[in-house]
């Protein structure tokens, strides 16, 4: 493989990457308001 080659894969690989750590960023954030209403829900009741 040509160090082109190598270098366009390893950049796809650290785009997909990122993208996968957004998400995970995503789905943390929504966990933790929903726990927070949740939580704010059973003080309430």
């Amino acid at each position: 493989m040509t160090f082109n080659k190598i270098k366009k894969e390893y950049e796809r690989l650290a785009r997909l990457y990122n993208e996968a750590v957004k998400s995970l960023d995503h789905l943390y954030s929504a966990k933790k308001r929903v726990g927070k209403s949740l939580l704010d829900l059973l003080d309430r009741g």
